[in-house]
């Protein structure tokens, strides 16, 4: 009784959290860029992806993320943009989508409601996401030379300073370009970066790379 009564309340706790957030980011003032959408759509395209994701550009929200089991969205803050960070940034977004990080990320929250009472669980939560991060950033730096891998990180660590900066945070569940914004952990997500790139390339990178960048 005691499990079901503390997995109970948790989960509606979750979903309460979750509506909530999604209630301040609907309030956002979001618009369309076509010229962005063309980028991603040409993006899906080269890697056969065909999941319908819109793309939509927020005032006032602190990093780029993504939302949606369904109804898919990129969320841009309203920025100016370079081709090189538009690049970079729809590439990550788009690899969350495409290896269902999203969901995976829904199943750990509601696998640690159930499982309230084991605090290993609180511990896979945060490594798990984590993990995917760095799942997904050796994913799109997989064909990159050493000058893209460079431009890739340097993107991350520029939106993670402008998010600190506004002290926000983004929707439970959403999968946002600079994690959880901690810097530690953006540190620990450079140096597997780092150690994916060939012997030559990896040397031609200043040390400490975070600093560098």
């Amino acid at each position: 009784i005691l499990w079901a009564v503390g997995a109970a309340f948790l989960l509606t706790r979750f979903f309460i959290r979750y509506h909530q957030g999604k209630k301040v980011v609907d309030k956002i003032p979001k618009q369309e860029n076509q010229a962005i959408q063309e980028v991603l759509n040409e993006l899906q395209r080269e890697n056969a992806h065909h999941y319908q994701i819109q793309v939509l550009c927020c005032q006032g929200l602190s990093t780029p993320c993504g939302i949606g089991l369904l109804r898919r969205q990129i969320l841009l803050p309203s920025q100016e943009y370079t081709e090189e960070e538009l690049f970079h940034i729809l590439c990550h977004e788009l690899q969350h989508f495409q290896t269902h990080d999203l969901l995976v990320k829904w199943m750990i929250r509601v696998f640690q409601c159930l499982f309230w009472w084991n605090p290993l669980v609180y511990l896979l939560g945060k490594d798990m996401d984590q993990v995917l991060e760095i799942k997904c950033d050796l994913a799109v730096v997989k064909n990159y030379n050493r000058k893209e891998t460079a431009a890739y990180m340097r993107i991350i660590k520029n939106q993670l300073k402008r998010a600190m900066e506004m002290q926000e945070t983004v929707p439970i569940g959403s999968a946002s370009l600079i994690g959880n914004f901690a810097m530690s952990n953006v540190e620990e997500r450079f140096s597997y970066i780092v150690a994916s790139l060939k012997p030559t390339e990896r040397k031609e990178l200043p040390k400490p790379v975070f600093a560098a960048l």
